[in-house]
């Protein structure tokens, strides 16, 4: 199930080699993880099984929507105690220059927008030099959002 397109948060319960169902699993609510499963001796079908875990997915990620608790990236994302951005996937870094072989701190700070494509890390930085320490964090903070979608 894994990698096929629609079976995000489902995957297959098997017993001795054979599928015997279907379990959803959504991890995004702070307060309760959410799991279910699908069985074929209660649906008489793998697909009756599949369909119906789907449907209760759907179901699910809609509530979850809308009462703010389902994240707009795929991934499990939250702000992390030491974020001083206030935006997940944005922080701000000092800048390293290498002289001699041995990294030393330049004294500039730049900012830095992360987000994942296609399972790879991408980012961008802004330089506080170049643009401002306000512009280069709006700078930053608009990429990141630029690239949120629900699925990716």
């Amino acid at each position: 199930m894994k990698g096929e397109i629609g079976t995000h948060h489902i995957t297959r319960k098997k017993y001795k080699g054979r599928t015997t169902g279907f379990q959803v699993r959504l991890q995004y609510s702070c307060d309760y993880p959410i799991s279910k499963s699908f069985y074929i001796s209660k649906y008489k079908s793998l697909y009756t099984a599949l369909v119906v875990a789907i449907e209760f997915r759907d179901a699910e990620i809609k509530q979850l929507v809308a009462v703010g608790e389902y994240p707009i990236d795929k991934h499990r994302v939250r702000l992390q105690k030491n974020n001083r951005s206030g935006i997940v996937g944005v922080r701000r870094i000092k800048t390293w220059t290498k002289v001699n072989g041995v990294s030393v701190e330049s004294g500039s700070y730049r900012w830095e927008a992360t987000w994942v494509k296609n399972r790879k890390a991408q980012k961008s930085t802004f330089s506080e030099d170049k643009y401002g320490a306000a512009k280069a964090k709006k700078m930053a903070i608009d990429c990141r959002n630029a690239r949120k979608s629900l699925y990716r």
